[in-house]
């Protein structure tokens, strides 16, 4: 028995689903192209959100006007992200600085002669 002949499949595509398809990739590469501002806003809003309450707060407990009140949140903020890297610095200079000074004052005790604890 032949075989029937294949059937053909015709495919069309739409101008408006084309349209759709090149509206998306197009917004798609702008959202890549920028996702370093898209981030940074986000970012600020998120802070915005976060930062709001203190903000309030002493706006209405304190009485300070919004401006000054963003302007000592966002201080303490950065205040505090500056103070921990830096509290831990200094530790470990204080820690560095006083391991130096042992070896500093045995070296010394070691050179000068008639000691009893130096080295003959």
């Amino acid at each position: 028995m032949p075989e029937p002949p294949p059937k053909r499949v015709e495919i069309t595509v739409s101008v408006r689903t084309m349209a759709t398809i090149l509206g998306v990739a197009a917004f798609v590469w702008a959202f890549v192209a920028a996702r370093q501002a898209v981030l940074w806003v986000f970012i600020a809003l998120f802070l915005a959100i976060v930062l709001q309450t203190p903000v309030t707060w002493l706006e209405e407990r304190v009485g300070m006007r919004r401006g000054n009140a963003a302007m000592l949140v966002v201080l303490g903020v950065v205040g505090a992200l500056i103070a921990v890297p830096l509290t831990a610095s200094v530790q470990i200079v204080v820690r560095e600085l006083t391991a130096e000074r042992r070896a500093a004052v045995a070296l010394a005790h070691a050179a000068v002669p008639g000691r009893p604890d130096a080295d003959q």
